[in-house]
């Protein structure tokens, strides 16, 4: 992290950061109210991209991430949310109607095409 930024991170690293590292790096350096409602996303996102998904809980998701966003446009400016932060709100009937997320990612595709890329300097 240099001057509050990260740099360098692909898309699988920013899901890890984002289901994993948000609960555990923000712990010490926010106040209460700002890491609980951080942590409830990171739990969102771990509940869609889990092995296995629940049908009654993917329900309780999609009821609750419009709390969860209410939340968090108390704590942010109004400039931070833009369509991308509102797609949010239909990653749990996504889920439901698609299935595991892990059957639908980009990761093995980015792979490939940076396999790809690399064969072709050579």
């Amino acid at each position: 992290m240099t001057k509050l930024r990260m740099h360098g991170m692909e898309s699988h690293d920013r899901h890890v950061f984002m289901q994993k590292l948000i609960s555990l790096a923000f712990h010490e350096m926010l106040l209460e109210h700002v890491w609980s409602r951080l942590t409830e996303v990171s739990f969102l996102f771990q509940s869609i991209c889990s092995t296995t998904l629940d049908v009654t809980k993917l329900h309780e998701l999609e009821h609750s991430v419009a709390v969860i966003m209410c939340n968090l446009e108390e704590i942010f400016p109004s400039v931070f949310f833009d369509s991308m932060e509102h797609l949010i709100i239909h990653l749990s009937y996504e889920a439901r109607v698609g299935g595991l997320v892990k059957y639908r990612w980009m990761y093995p595709f980015e792979m490939f095409l940076r396999d790809l890329k690399m064969m072709m300097k050579k």
